[in-house]
């Protein structure tokens, strides 16, 4: 796939694995303030807070591609929704 930033082509390249290394950082930075008690985890809400989603996203593209954090602060919506696309279906394949 193919991504322009700053008016230049690039072509990124997804990883095909999602370890439990990357799993581990995605999680610290989404539960960073989460604190449970893991008696209540079965009925507990928890609502994450959307710049901690957003970095977590990052996060997870910045590790699973070729681009750097600089190329994705750079990056129109349309070229990064689709990167995010791509790494989540990795992320979360789809049951065969």
């Amino acid at each position: 796939m193919k991504v322009t930033i700053n008016g230049n082509e690039k072509e990124v390249i997804v990883s095909t694995t999602y370890t439990r290394k990357i799993d581990r950082g995605y999680n610290d930075i989404i539960l960073e303030w989460v604190k449970a008690n893991p008696s209540q985890l079965e009925n507990m809400n928890i609502e994450i807070d959307v710049t901690r989603a957003q970095k977590a996203n990052d996060f997870l593209i910045t590790e699973m591609t070729n681009l750097t954090a600089e190329e994705l602060e750079n990056m129109n919506m349309e070229d990064y929704n689709a990167v995010l696309q791509e790494v989540l279906k990795v992320k979360i394949p789809s049951e065969k």
